[in-house]
């Protein structure tokens, strides 16, 4: 079975910064000359990369769940002394589609998404 071709308004414009390498010509001396680059990008590829990248964060807090259980000195069947309630992840979308984690807490370029995870009361 073939993809019809995604129609025009079902495009993601990306804009990233793409660096340029600084010499003879710049406006300053050794200066980083950088100009904005546009990017067209199907959603369903970001799509299918955001969904494999939070699958990937829940499985992760999954097992530290099941990790601060099993240490925990509380009865069995008992929720953990300590346990996980919120966590706050930034994001960036890389030029080809790709979900990048940002270390450190701020991102490099002003367009990163911020995730915030809440436990719910259920669990």
């Amino acid at each position: 079975m073939t993809s019809s071709p995604t129609p025009s308004d079902e495009i993601i414009v990306l804009v990233s910064a793409d660096e340029a390498a600084s010499g003879e010509g710049g406006r300053g001396w050794g200066e980083t000359l950088q100009k904005r680059v546009e990017v067209r990008l199907d959603p369903e590829i970001l799509e299918r990369r955001m969904a494999s990248f939070l699958g990937m964060v829940g499985r992760l807090f999954q097992q530290a769940d099941q990790q601060m259980q099993a240490e925990s000195t509380a009865p069995l069947g008992t929720p953990p002394r300590v346990q996980l309630s919120e966590i706050e992840l930034s994001l960036e979308i890389g030029a080809k589609g790709e979900v990048k984690l940002v270390a450190g807490g701020e991102a490099s370029g002003k367009g990163a998404i911020k995730l915030k995870f809440t436990r719910s009361d259920g669990k």
